[in-house]
């Protein structure tokens, strides 16, 4: 089955949507992105546009992303558009004339023809009509261009292999947050439990016996890395001191737990890493019209490709091989064989053509992962928590246009900047002349927080604006 790409042209008003959103009779005032529109019941989002660049100040080219709900359906599907438009400039008036609007490619990937042909019907239907020729403020179009230059950043992403284990019978992965890390459990002299890792583990002291909750079962070990694992049996005494709050209300409810039927392996790490588990060894079935075959028995995307006797794995993003499940692994995202491409979009696999390079899926990808999510916030009513293992400890990072610090033993993302601190927390900014708080809304971000380097950990907050 092909993919729905659809390269025609349209009345000139539909740059109208992408670029100012009102109507070819007059500017009007500028409306919020993104924008909503209604044809016989289907649903159209139109979200704000990236314009590539202005050609010699005569051609205008930008893309979009677009997200249908069709009627009666009650799902979203995600689409890219493309398109190009002639200009003329009056500078004395700083007014654009825009002509000859051109669709140069409008895309649903990953849903079958048809229904992507519904899409690209919604789209064009809902799309409003006017004149063929309208103007638009020049100060628009350079600002558009300016922000595109800003959120379009060259990030060098690490593409070394985490760590990646292989099990083909039941097996768990626990990650430390560096070296594991135990404090005493209020009100209970006699246990200790693990803060840098979200697995229940507990430290009986006297015994040196290491207890881990895993679902409803408890498991024991004497070595908190090497093990062996074993199921508990019976608990302590002193696990039903534990303090009676939400904090352990989990754990409580698991005690004494239930009998373990099978130990899985126990893998422990100090540092991301991955975990490929099979039912037993991997089994590979055929993917139609490629040289690949893909594991059926396993959550985690593997594929064989039989013609280099390679394996790949997909995880985050990013691509790995190997010549065997037990590695070792190396990069492979920058030399995927060509077969990836033709995974058919209607396969049980096709989801992993977002992450294939070059594919429409992976262009819409990127497109839809541009798109900015914006909140209202009440800056009365939102504050934030924010929790430190122990006191708060800053380091500075290097490469700033001025100086920054960041806190590295917080799962916040916190930040000195001069005398103030500052945190984003679903994606809201917050400020506070303490380090512990309490958080305000920030209405200012200092510009030497977006200048953190893309190698660093933190570069994720420079994608996080406030408008």
């Amino acid at each position: 089955m092909t993919r729905a790409s659809t390269k025609f042209f349209l009345p000139f008003v539909v740059l109208v949507i992408f670029i100012t959103g009102v109507p070819a009779q007059a500017e009007g005032p500028i409306m919020g992105w993104p924008r909503s529109y209604d044809d016989v019941g289907n649903k159209v989002i139109v979200h704000q546009p990236q314009l590539d660049d202005w050609k010699d100040y005569k051609q205008l080219n930008g893309k979009g992303a677009v997200v249908v709900e069709l009627k009666g359906e009650g799902k979203e599907y995600y689409g890219a558009v493309t398109f190009q438009a002639v200009t003329e400039t009056d500078f004395d008036t700083r007014i654009v004339l825009l002509k000859n609007i051109k669709i140069i490619d409008l895309t649903f990937p990953n849903i079958e023809d048809q229904l992507a042909d519904r899409c690209q019907r919604a789209v064009m239907n809902a799309i409003p009509t006017g004149d063929r020729s309208m103007t638009i403020s020049l100060d628009r179009i350079l600002a558009g261009l300016e922000r595109t230059a800003q959120q379009v950043k060259a990030v060098a992403v690490n593409l070394d292999p985490p760590p990646i284990y292989y099990s083909d019978s039941p097996a768990v992965l626990v990650m430390f947050m560096g070296e594991p890390k135990f404090e005493a459990i209020p009100g209970n002299s006699a246990l200790f439990y693990a803060v840098n890792t979200n697995w229940d583990i507990v430290l009986e002291v006297g015994t040196s016996n290491y207890y881990m909750l895993n679902s409803r079962t408890w498991l024991v070990t004497k070595d908190l890395v090497k093990g062996p694992w074993q199921a508990a049996g019976t608990l302590p005494e002193s696990f039903r001191k534990l303090p009676d709050d939400d904090n352990w209300k989990a754990v409580k409810e698991n005690i004494p737990g239930q009998k373990a039927s099978m130990v899985p392996k126990v893998l422990v790490t100090t540092e991301p890493a991955e975990l490929i588990l099979t039912e037993g060894p991997p089994s590979y079935s055929p993917i139609a019209s490629t040289s690949l075959l893909y594991v059926t028995d396993t959550e985690s995307d593997i594929f064989l490709h039989s013609v280099s006797g390679q394996i790949y794995f997909l995880t985050a993003g990013r691509w790995f091989k190997t010549k065997k499940l037990s590695g070792p692994w190396t990069a492979a995202s920058a030399e995927l064989p060509e077969d990836f491409a033709k995974i058919p979009v209607d396969h049980i696999k096709a989801t992993v053509l977002s992450s294939v390079p070059g594919t429409p899926e992976a262009e819409a990808a990127v497109l839809l992962a541009s798109v900015p999510r914006k909140a209202t916030v009440d800056r009365n009513n939102t504050t934030v928590e924010v929790v430190y293992e122990g006191d708060p400890e800053f380091v500075e990072i290097s490469g700033t246009t001025s100086t920054v610090y960041y806190a590295v033993n917080s799962p916040f993302s916190v930040f000195r900047v001069d005398s103030q601190y500052y945190t984003v927390h679903n994606g809201i900014w917050f400020v506070s002349v303490n380090a512990s708080g309490p958080w305000l809304v920030c209405t200012i971000v200092p510009q030497a927080i977006y200048s953190i380097p893309a190698t660093h950990p933190k570069h994720n907050v420079t994608y996080v604006y406030i408008y």
